[in-house]
């Protein structure tokens, strides 16, 4: 059998107008004896309809006619990835080619190639590269070796531009930390995609109007984004995106995505907070570096001009020996030269100088002596409609606990391995406020704090969700600094958790180190930690995890105290 060298001729591309283009091959194939459908490519125009001349090779073995159907249709899947939609003379609405069919002949003593007009109708859309069929039925004379020719049409329009804006160009960009506004937001395409546009939101990680540090407002803390979806019954609903920077999809044929910017009242006195979202893109998709959108968070917690809320911590609580109380008879003047007599009474009398100076005595947690001094109450959630906590004198379930020396109000953990509040919650340490974290802002972990499960979770985010939860009916929780962990600390005790087991039973929070939010001056990639199991007050570095957990504070309802 003799082998010939396929050659692909000229291929003539014919308009409906004055245009004329060539391909050549790319190859050259080895073929036997039959009729070959051969796969071809062509890129699409901007408009008019652009016929184009796809060829069928014969490989003759004999010298008489030879005919073979053919037939235009839509590729399948099982060919191709993307499908050409397919129309009609009276109706190229939406599609990309002409259907077609009809008969080759090969006359005997004719050349070894007849080509197939097949109409592409050109647009502006930007799409993918898509294929349409050319299939090769019914042959006389030849048996038909390849029955399918996969055409593409390669796109050559650009992706569509994107932006972000407001969907009410009147509403305001600078809103209250109490506003129960929400303001909406749209990403808009210039025209349609044929496919869907990828479009990433990123928050600036400083304000573009200011190099101040500390002013960027945080996502899940102090604002949250949501998008417009539709549920499973076809409702719109608003759904909140889990992170700040995130991917935000537009399907094919549409040009605008909706989503709104809320604000997230905490109840902590903060700065101003501003936040810039620029556009980024992903996939299928153009934007322009200056495009953004800014809004600023005017807190509404600020103490007074001048004023600064002082909160008088708990002393010691110690007494005895534990607590140091010991008298070095070297720090007693002359103490050699006293008789045994002056000696007993000289230890005696430093004694009692030093018991007057612990908080026995003269230090503010002397409320309840048989207590040393700590004095708690039990709170709930209000149930009586008067805006506050309310108490609890019984052994009825509590979530909070008043310190009524300090006036703090500490969150109680729950005994448990599952829940927002479990005492077993191994969390990152993450503060993105470059003001309070000395430059290091910890581990962000997940974005979630997850209610059934001990999910990756910091602490910033485990504030977020508690307030919003607002815990004891308040919100204002916070990470406790290292001196406000330390007034709950016992030292008259050792090795065993502080805590009095009638306000804080089952709380299992002192078999873990327990995060403050006090950065080491030192070295700010340290944080200060109290392991209160064991009385160990010690540094950590920011990107631990396992066995480190948290307890918040609230200092939302003290008004003004006047420090002893």
């Amino acid at each position: 059998m003799q082998k010939n060298i396929l050659i692909f001729i000229l291929v003539s591309v014919l308009f409906f107008g004055v245009f004329a283009c060539s391909q050549k091959p790319d190859e050259t194939l080895e073929l036997t004896p039959g009729l070959y459908a051969q796969d071809f490519s062509i890129t699409e125009e901007n408009d008019g309809i652009m016929v184009v001349q796809v060829p069928v090779k014969i490989e003759r073995n004999g010298s008489g006619e030879v005919t073979v159907e053919y037939s235009v249709t839509k590729s399948n899947t099982m060919l191709s990835s993307a499908l050409a939609e397919i129309g009609d003379t009276g109706d190229t609405v939406g599609a990309d080619f002409i259907g077609a069919q009809g008969t080759l002949v090969f006359n005997a003593g004719t050349g070894d190639t007849l080509y197939i007009p097949i109409s592409i109708i050109n647009d502006t859309m930007y799409e993918a590269d898509e294929q349409l069929l050319v299939k090769l039925t019914k042959s006389t004379g030849a048996n038909i070796i390849e029955d399918n020719g996969v055409i593409s049409i390669l796109n050559d329009d650009e992706p569509p531009f994107v932006s972000i804006e407001l969907v009410n160009l009147t509403d305001s960009t600078s809103l209250e930390e109490n506003s129960d506004a929400r303001v909406p937001i749209k990403i808009t395409l210039d025209k349609v995609s044929g496919v869907d546009a990828i479009v990433g939101i990123s928050r600036s990680v400083e304000n573009s109007t200011t190099l101040v540090k500390g002013v960027t407002a945080a996502y899940r803390i102090d604002y949250s984004l949501l998008e417009l979806k539709v549920d499973d019954i076809g409702d719109e609903i608003y759904e909140v995106l889990q992170t700040a920077s995130a991917n935000i999809t537009i399907p094919e044929g549409e040009t605008e995505k909706f989503l709104e910017f809320q604000v997230v009242d905490d109840g902590l006195s903060e700065n101003t907070e501003s936040v810039e979202f620029g556009l980024v893109a992903v996939a299928d998709s153009n934007t322009d570096d200056g495009n953004a959108l800014s809004f600023s968070i005017i807190d509404d917690d600020t103490a007074s001009e001048g004023t600064i809320k002082k909160i008088p911590l708990n002393d010691t609580g110690a007494r005895g020996a534990f607590g140091g109380n010991i008298v070095d008879p070297a720090d007693i003047p002359n103490y050699e030269m006293l008789t045994e007599e002056e000696k007993v009474a000289a230890i005696e009398a430093e004694q009692q100088a030093l018991e007057a100076q612990m908080d026995h005595s003269y230090g503010l947690d002397a409320v309840d002596v048989t207590k040393n001094g700590f004095n708690f109450t039990k709170l709930k959630a209000d149930e009586d409609g008067d805006g506050e906590p309310d108490l609890v004198l019984d052994d009825a379930p509590w979530d909070c606990v008043k310190d009524n020396n300090t006036g703090l109000i500490w969150e109680v953990k729950i005994d448990s391995n599952k829940g927002l509040r479990a005492s077993s919650r191994d969390i990152h340490w993450y503060d993105p406020d470059f003001s309070t974290n000395g430059g290091v802002p910890g581990q962000i972990g997940d974005y979630q704090c997850a209610v059934d499960e001990l999910s990756s979770c910091n602490t910033s985010f485990y504030v977020a969700d508690i307030n919003a939860a607002q815990l004891c009916s308040i919100n204002g929780w916070r990470l406790p600094t290292i001196e406000e962990l330390r007034s709950l600390i016992d030292y008259s005790k050792s090795n065993t958790i502080v805590y009095d087991d009638n306000y804080f039973a089952g709380d299992t929070l002192g078999v873990s180190q327990t995060w403050s939010s006090t950065t080491f001056a030192a070295d700010p990639s340290l944080v200060w930690t109290i392991k209160f199991g064991g009385l160990v007050e010690s540094l950590a570095e920011k990107d631990r995890f396992v066995g480190y957990t948290i307890r918040l504070v609230n200092d939302s309802q003290i008004e003004s105290t006047v420090l002893p």
